[in-house]
Protein backbone atom coordinates (compact mmCIF):
# COMPACT_ATOMS: atom_id res chain seq x y z
CA UNK A 1 0.00 0.00 0.00
CA UNK A 2 1.11 3.64 -0.59
CA UNK A 3 -0.06 6.57 1.55
CA UNK A 4 -0.99 9.98 0.10
CA UNK A 5 -3.12 12.34 0.83
CA UNK A 6 -6.78 13.18 -1.72
CA UNK A 7 -9.60 14.94 -1.75
CA UNK A 8 -13.00 13.53 -0.90
CA UNK A 9 -16.13 14.65 -1.43
CA UNK A 10 -18.11 13.80 1.92
CA UNK A 11 -20.73 14.81 1.06
CA UNK A 12 -22.68 17.59 -0.84
CA UNK A 13 -20.58 20.83 -0.86
CA UNK A 14 -17.85 19.50 1.48
CA UNK A 15 -14.85 18.28 0.53
CA UNK A 16 -11.74 17.78 2.45
CA UNK A 17 -8.12 16.44 1.89
CA UNK A 18 -7.55 13.13 4.11
CA UNK A 19 -4.97 10.29 4.19
CA UNK A 20 -5.68 7.90 1.36
CA UNK A 21 -4.21 4.42 0.53
CA UNK A 22 -3.50 3.22 -3.16
CA UNK A 23 -3.22 -0.54 -4.04
CA UNK A 24 -1.31 -0.57 -6.82
CA UNK A 25 -1.73 -3.51 -9.13
CA UNK A 26 -0.10 -5.06 -11.69
CA UNK A 27 -0.87 -3.23 -14.62
CA UNK A 28 -1.28 0.71 -12.44
CA UNK A 29 0.86 3.43 -12.71
CA UNK A 30 1.54 5.50 -9.42
CA UNK A 31 1.69 9.25 -10.69
CA UNK A 32 3.06 12.36 -8.52
CA UNK A 33 0.39 14.99 -9.26
CA UNK A 34 1.65 17.98 -10.52
CA UNK A 35 -1.66 20.03 -11.51
CA UNK A 36 -5.28 18.95 -12.06
CA UNK A 37 -8.14 21.59 -12.54
CA UNK A 38 -11.99 21.59 -11.79
CA UNK A 39 -14.24 19.79 -14.52
CA UNK A 40 -17.85 20.74 -14.97
CA UNK A 41 -19.15 17.21 -13.75
CA UNK A 42 -17.08 17.71 -10.76
CA UNK A 43 -18.95 20.88 -9.57
CA UNK A 44 -22.24 18.70 -10.03
CA UNK A 45 -21.20 16.32 -8.11
CA UNK A 46 -20.03 18.61 -5.32
CA UNK A 47 -23.43 20.41 -5.20
CA UNK A 48 -25.20 17.34 -4.99
CA UNK A 49 -27.26 17.24 -8.33
CA UNK A 50 -28.21 13.70 -9.31
CA UNK A 51 -25.70 11.91 -11.23
CA UNK A 52 -25.95 9.29 -14.32
CA UNK A 53 -25.85 5.65 -12.46
CA UNK A 54 -23.09 4.62 -15.42
CA UNK A 55 -21.26 7.20 -13.58
CA UNK A 56 -17.60 5.86 -11.32
CA UNK A 57 -18.07 7.19 -8.12
CA UNK A 58 -17.48 10.62 -7.04
CA UNK A 59 -16.27 9.79 -3.45
CA UNK A 60 -12.41 10.69 -4.20
CA UNK A 61 -13.03 13.17 -6.78
CA UNK A 62 -10.94 14.24 -9.77
CA UNK A 63 -10.48 13.21 -13.48
CA UNK A 64 -8.21 16.25 -14.86
CA UNK A 65 -4.75 16.53 -14.40
CA UNK A 66 -1.19 15.01 -14.79
CA UNK A 67 2.53 14.36 -13.05
CA UNK A 68 5.27 11.82 -13.02
CA UNK A 69 5.22 8.16 -12.96
CA UNK A 70 6.68 6.89 -9.92
CA UNK A 71 6.15 3.32 -9.69
CA UNK A 72 4.81 0.86 -12.19
CA UNK A 73 3.05 -2.16 -11.76
CA UNK A 74 4.82 -5.67 -12.87
CA UNK A 75 2.67 -6.14 -15.91
CA UNK A 76 2.91 -2.38 -17.46
CA UNK A 77 4.73 -2.21 -20.47
CA UNK A 78 4.22 1.14 -21.84
CA UNK A 79 5.65 3.26 -19.11
CA UNK A 80 8.34 3.45 -17.23
CA UNK A 81 9.27 5.62 -13.94
CA UNK A 82 9.90 9.30 -14.93
CA UNK A 83 7.62 9.23 -17.67
CA UNK A 84 5.43 12.68 -17.84
CA UNK A 85 1.82 11.74 -17.94
CA UNK A 86 -1.80 13.17 -18.45
CA UNK A 87 -4.43 11.86 -17.06
CA UNK A 88 -7.31 10.30 -19.27
CA UNK A 89 -9.68 8.44 -16.49
CA UNK A 90 -11.27 8.59 -13.48
CA UNK A 91 -7.94 8.33 -11.56
CA UNK A 92 -8.92 10.47 -8.66
CA UNK A 93 -6.68 12.87 -9.80
CA UNK A 94 -7.07 15.84 -6.56
CA UNK A 95 -4.55 14.03 -4.59
CA UNK A 96 -0.22 14.18 -3.97
CA UNK A 97 -0.57 10.98 -5.72
CA UNK A 98 -3.21 9.22 -8.27
CA UNK A 99 -2.89 5.61 -9.16
CA UNK A 100 -4.09 4.75 -13.14
CA UNK A 101 -4.27 1.62 -15.48
CA UNK A 102 -1.97 2.10 -17.98
CA UNK A 103 -5.12 2.65 -20.45
CA UNK A 104 -6.12 5.43 -18.08
CA UNK A 105 -2.86 8.08 -18.41
CA UNK A 106 -1.41 8.64 -22.07
CA UNK A 107 2.25 10.17 -21.91
CA UNK A 108 2.52 14.01 -22.37
CA UNK A 109 3.72 15.36 -26.05
CA UNK A 110 7.23 16.20 -25.72
CA UNK A 111 6.17 19.86 -27.46
CA UNK A 112 3.52 20.56 -24.61
CA UNK A 113 4.44 22.49 -21.20
CA UNK A 114 3.55 20.63 -18.47
CA UNK A 115 1.03 23.32 -17.21
CA UNK A 116 -0.85 22.89 -20.09
CA UNK A 117 -0.46 18.69 -19.75
CA UNK A 118 -2.48 18.89 -16.71
CA UNK A 119 -5.31 20.39 -18.81
CA UNK A 120 -4.53 17.57 -21.56
CA UNK A 121 -7.74 15.82 -20.70
CA UNK A 122 -10.40 19.06 -21.29
CA UNK A 123 -8.26 20.29 -23.73
CA UNK A 124 -8.34 17.16 -26.05
CA UNK A 125 -12.26 16.58 -25.79
CA UNK A 126 -12.27 20.39 -26.48
CA UNK A 127 -10.49 20.17 -29.84
CA UNK A 128 -11.11 17.06 -31.16
CA UNK A 129 -14.99 18.03 -30.72
CA UNK A 130 -13.57 21.38 -32.85
CA UNK A 131 -12.29 19.10 -35.43
CA UNK A 132 -15.20 16.71 -35.94
CA UNK A 133 -17.23 19.96 -36.43
CA UNK A 134 -15.55 20.15 -39.50
CA UNK A 135 -15.32 23.68 -40.61
CA UNK A 136 -14.86 24.67 -44.55
CA UNK A 137 -13.51 27.71 -45.44
CA UNK A 138 -16.44 30.47 -46.19
CA UNK A 139 -18.47 28.50 -43.10
CA UNK A 140 -20.86 30.45 -40.82
CA UNK A 141 -20.29 29.09 -37.30
CA UNK A 142 -22.03 29.57 -33.79
CA UNK A 143 -20.50 28.59 -30.82
CA UNK A 144 -23.57 28.28 -28.03
CA UNK A 145 -22.30 28.11 -24.43
CA UNK A 146 -18.45 29.37 -23.67
CA UNK A 147 -17.09 26.94 -21.24
CA UNK A 148 -13.51 25.74 -21.50
CA UNK A 149 -14.37 23.39 -24.41
CA UNK A 150 -16.35 26.21 -26.42
CA UNK A 151 -13.52 29.03 -26.00
CA UNK A 152 -11.37 26.41 -27.33
CA UNK A 153 -13.53 25.74 -30.20
CA UNK A 154 -13.75 29.34 -30.74
CA UNK A 155 -10.26 29.59 -31.39
CA UNK A 156 -9.97 26.39 -33.36
CA UNK A 157 -12.86 26.86 -35.69
CA UNK A 158 -12.03 30.30 -36.78
CA UNK A 159 -8.60 29.34 -37.44
CA UNK A 160 -10.17 26.34 -39.06
CA UNK A 161 -11.66 28.96 -41.93
CA UNK A 162 -15.06 30.14 -40.15
CA UNK A 163 -15.73 33.60 -41.93
CA UNK A 164 -18.34 34.69 -39.31
CA UNK A 165 -17.90 33.32 -36.03
CA UNK A 166 -20.51 34.22 -33.86
CA UNK A 167 -19.82 33.68 -29.72
CA UNK A 168 -23.58 33.27 -27.86
CA UNK A 169 -23.13 33.12 -23.96
CA UNK A 170 -24.64 34.56 -20.49
CA UNK A 171 -21.44 35.83 -19.26
CA UNK A 172 -20.07 38.95 -20.46
CA UNK A 173 -16.76 38.15 -19.32
CA UNK A 174 -16.97 34.89 -21.45
CA UNK A 175 -18.21 36.92 -24.21
CA UNK A 176 -15.02 39.14 -23.81
CA UNK A 177 -12.33 36.51 -24.08
CA UNK A 178 -14.06 35.50 -27.02
CA UNK A 179 -13.80 38.33 -28.75
CA UNK A 180 -10.61 38.52 -27.81
CA UNK A 181 -9.67 34.83 -29.14
CA UNK A 182 -11.01 35.76 -32.75
CA UNK A 183 -15.05 35.82 -32.41
CA UNK A 184 -16.10 37.83 -34.82
CA UNK A 185 -19.49 38.99 -32.78
CA UNK A 186 -21.03 38.18 -29.40
CA UNK A 187 -24.69 37.80 -27.66
CA UNK A 188 -25.64 37.85 -24.24
CA UNK A 189 -28.50 35.51 -23.69
CA UNK A 190 -29.20 37.49 -20.66
CA UNK A 191 -29.42 41.07 -22.60
CA UNK A 192 -32.98 42.44 -23.35
CA UNK A 193 -32.01 42.89 -27.18
CA UNK A 194 -30.85 39.09 -27.36
CA UNK A 195 -34.54 37.67 -28.50
CA UNK A 196 -34.39 39.96 -31.22
CA UNK A 197 -31.04 38.80 -32.48
CA UNK A 198 -31.64 35.09 -31.85
CA UNK A 199 -34.81 35.53 -34.00
CA UNK A 200 -32.83 37.56 -36.71
CA UNK A 201 -30.75 33.98 -36.86
CA UNK A 202 -33.62 32.19 -37.27
CA UNK A 203 -35.80 33.57 -40.00
CA UNK A 204 -34.81 31.34 -42.83
CA UNK A 205 -32.21 29.24 -44.52
CA UNK A 206 -29.86 32.56 -45.05
CA UNK A 207 -30.33 33.52 -41.62
CA UNK A 208 -28.81 30.09 -40.06
CA UNK A 209 -25.56 28.82 -39.67
CA UNK A 210 -23.62 26.20 -41.61
CA UNK A 211 -22.07 24.49 -38.33
CA UNK A 212 -23.57 25.26 -34.77
CA UNK A 213 -21.10 24.02 -31.88
CA UNK A 214 -22.93 23.54 -28.37
CA UNK A 215 -20.99 23.51 -25.41
CA UNK A 216 -23.19 23.87 -22.48
CA UNK A 217 -23.95 20.82 -19.98
CA UNK A 218 -23.41 19.16 -16.73
CA UNK A 219 -24.55 21.82 -14.12
CA UNK A 220 -25.62 24.17 -15.97
CA UNK A 221 -29.59 25.17 -15.77
CA UNK A 222 -29.47 26.43 -19.43
CA UNK A 223 -27.77 23.33 -20.83
CA UNK A 224 -31.08 22.40 -22.44
CA UNK A 225 -32.33 25.93 -23.91
CA UNK A 226 -28.90 26.35 -25.49
CA UNK A 227 -29.26 23.00 -26.76
CA UNK A 228 -32.21 23.27 -28.65
CA UNK A 229 -31.07 26.82 -29.46
CA UNK A 230 -28.52 25.51 -31.51
CA UNK A 231 -30.74 23.42 -32.87
CA UNK A 232 -32.54 26.26 -33.76
CA UNK A 233 -30.30 28.66 -36.13
CA UNK A 234 -28.44 25.40 -37.99
CA UNK A 235 -29.24 25.49 -41.40
CA UNK A 236 -31.14 23.30 -43.30
CA UNK A 237 -28.60 20.08 -43.59
CA UNK A 238 -25.90 22.09 -41.70
CA UNK A 239 -23.96 20.09 -39.19
CA UNK A 240 -24.76 20.21 -35.17
CA UNK A 241 -21.96 19.29 -32.52
CA UNK A 242 -22.56 18.79 -28.99
CA UNK A 243 -19.38 18.30 -26.59
CA UNK A 244 -21.03 18.19 -23.26
CA UNK A 245 -22.61 15.95 -21.16
CA UNK A 246 -26.34 17.17 -20.39
CA UNK A 247 -26.13 14.37 -17.70
CA UNK A 248 -30.34 14.18 -17.29
CA UNK A 249 -33.45 13.97 -19.35
CA UNK A 250 -34.17 17.18 -21.52
CA UNK A 251 -36.52 17.98 -23.71
CA UNK A 252 -35.50 18.56 -27.86
CA UNK A 253 -36.52 19.54 -30.82
CA UNK A 254 -36.03 16.38 -32.60
CA UNK A 255 -38.14 16.64 -35.41
CA UNK A 256 -35.99 19.71 -36.61
CA UNK A 257 -32.91 17.16 -37.05
CA UNK A 258 -34.72 14.69 -39.00
CA UNK A 259 -36.87 16.76 -41.45
CA UNK A 260 -34.51 19.64 -42.14
CA UNK A 261 -31.55 17.00 -42.27
CA UNK A 262 -29.24 18.57 -39.94
CA UNK A 263 -26.30 16.53 -39.05
CA UNK A 264 -25.93 15.35 -35.80
CA UNK A 265 -22.47 14.51 -33.83
CA UNK A 266 -21.73 13.88 -30.42
CA UNK A 267 -17.53 13.25 -30.51
CA UNK A 268 -17.35 11.77 -26.99
CA UNK A 269 -13.59 11.37 -27.10
CA UNK A 270 -13.45 10.16 -23.39
CA UNK A 271 -15.96 7.76 -23.96
CA UNK A 272 -14.18 6.21 -27.24
CA UNK A 273 -11.81 2.66 -26.12
CA UNK A 274 -8.12 3.30 -24.98
CA UNK A 275 -6.42 2.41 -28.27
CA UNK A 276 -8.70 5.59 -29.81
CA UNK A 277 -7.53 7.78 -26.82
CA UNK A 278 -4.17 7.03 -27.14
CA UNK A 279 -4.55 7.86 -30.75
CA UNK A 280 -6.28 10.83 -31.15
CA UNK A 281 -5.69 12.92 -28.00
CA UNK A 282 -1.94 13.67 -28.50
CA UNK A 283 -2.82 14.56 -32.16
CA UNK A 284 -6.00 16.92 -30.52
CA UNK A 285 -3.45 18.61 -28.22
CA UNK A 286 -1.38 19.72 -30.91
CA UNK A 287 -2.42 22.84 -32.27
CA UNK A 288 -1.71 23.84 -28.22
CA UNK A 289 1.78 22.72 -28.92
CA UNK A 290 1.86 25.09 -32.06
CA UNK A 291 0.59 27.75 -29.87
CA UNK A 292 -2.37 28.16 -32.48
CA UNK A 293 -4.86 27.62 -29.83
CA UNK A 294 -4.00 29.30 -26.16
CA UNK A 295 -4.90 27.89 -23.06
CA UNK A 296 -3.76 30.34 -20.50
CA UNK A 297 -6.72 33.15 -21.40
CA UNK A 298 -9.14 30.60 -20.05
CA UNK A 299 -6.88 29.78 -16.51
CA UNK A 300 -8.90 32.07 -14.29
CA UNK A 301 -7.76 31.09 -11.31
CA UNK A 302 -5.11 28.88 -9.25
CA UNK A 303 -5.42 27.11 -6.18
CA UNK A 304 -3.19 24.77 -3.95
CA UNK A 305 -4.53 21.67 -3.34
CA UNK A 306 -5.33 22.30 0.28
CA UNK A 307 -8.01 25.66 -0.94
CA UNK A 308 -9.79 23.11 -2.63
CA UNK A 309 -12.95 24.33 -0.27
CA UNK A 310 -12.11 27.90 -1.82
CA UNK A 311 -11.61 26.94 -5.25
CA UNK A 312 -14.90 24.87 -5.72
CA UNK A 313 -16.91 27.46 -3.85
CA UNK A 314 -15.72 30.27 -6.38
CA UNK A 315 -16.57 27.92 -9.37
CA UNK A 316 -19.65 27.51 -8.01
CA UNK A 317 -20.96 31.09 -7.04
CA UNK A 318 -18.99 33.11 -9.84
CA UNK A 319 -20.72 32.64 -13.56
CA UNK A 320 -17.40 35.01 -15.17
CA UNK A 321 -15.00 31.69 -13.97
CA UNK A 322 -13.97 29.43 -17.02
CA UNK A 323 -11.20 26.69 -15.59
CA UNK A 324 -9.76 26.99 -12.01
CA UNK A 325 -6.33 24.53 -11.94
CA UNK A 326 -4.97 23.40 -8.69
CA UNK A 327 -1.21 23.49 -8.19
CA UNK A 328 -0.55 20.36 -6.29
Amino acid sequence: MFKTEAIRLVEPGRVVLEERELEIGPRDVLVETTGASICDADLRAWRGQIMPEDLPSFEWIGHEGGGRVVKVGGAVTEFVVGDHVMCFGPNKSWARHFKAHEDRVIKTPAGLAEKHANLGEPTAVGLFAAAEAKVGLGDRVAVIGLNYQGLLAVQALKKSGASELVAIDYSDAHLQKAIDLGADSAINTESPESEIHLSQLQCGHAGRFDVVFHSCGYWNPRAADYFNLAIAICKDEGHFVSVPDMMGPASVDLHRFHHHAIQVTFPALMHHNPHFLKIWAPLSLRPVETEQVLLDPLITETFALDEIDDAIRLFDRDPDQVKIALSV
